[in-house]
Order: structure tokens, then sequence, then C-alpha cells
């Protein structure tokens, strides 16, 4: 018996399991509770992934997953320009979103500050080595 997927309920049901984890040997296990060897289920598990109807159904499952889950770069720096441009949001609130789209433009570098250097120095020394 198979379903609109052409996929047998244990092969379904071995589908569902290897998108939770993607991890075909214990999907396999779960799928066929029959099996007890972890060998069969490896050998058996990647039999399965290769079968047209199998990765179909993997596949469009995947690409549902990705379309729900989808948060662009584009809205996150939207929100973020919201916040900085919002003149009742707290300083802190404006300045993390400052901070955050910032990095995401490259705007700063990480470098390590000798802690025991005196901010002075550590300025001339940033200014002598043209690192900005």
């Amino acid at each position: 018996m198979t379903d609109k997927n052409n996929l047998t309920p244990k092969q379904k049901k071995f589908c569902d399991e290897y998108l939770k984890h993607l991890n075909a040997s214990q999907a396999y296990k779960k799928a066929y509770s029959s099996c007890k060897k972890d060998e069969t289920a490896r050998v058996n598990g990647s039999k399965l992934l290769t079968k047209a109807n199998v990765k179909a159904y993997i596949d469009k499952r995947q690409e549902e997953k990705e379309e729900k889950a989808i948060i662009t770069q584009e809205m996150i720096l939207k929100e973020l320009r919201e916040i900085v441009m919002c003149k009742s949001e707290t300083t802190n609130n404006r300045l993390k979103a400052m901070e955050l789209a910032g990095k995401h433009l490259g705007m700063f570098k990480e470098t390590n500050m000798n802690v025991n250097m005196n901010y002075e120095d550590y300025i001339n020394k940033v200014v002598d080595d043209d690192e900005y």
C-alpha cells in the first residue's frame, strides 16, 4: 500500500525520521523496528535514500521547511534600521542595532587590545599601523 507520494507507510516514516536528524541509520531503525543491527540499518538506509520516490519526498519536505524558516538579511537589516531611526527606542537599543548593522556591513575590524597598554598608546599604535 502506498500513499500519494508513492511511499509505503514505512518509507514515509523513514523519510520523516530522516528529516528530523539527517541520520539514515537511525531513521531506518525507527521505521523498520525489526532491524536490530547497525550495519543493516546503515546499508538499507543508504539504499532508501537513493530511491527516486524517497529522494523526491525528502527534497520536497526540505524545501518546504526552508521556505518557512527563511529570515532574509534584508528583513533583519530593515528591522535594525527601524530601531536606529526610532526616537522612542532607548539609546542602548539604538546603539546595539547600529553595532549589529555595522558588523554586518564589515565596518568594524576585530582587534585584540593589550590590557596593559594605556589608551593613548593604543590609539597611537592603531594610527601608526593604519588600522582603522
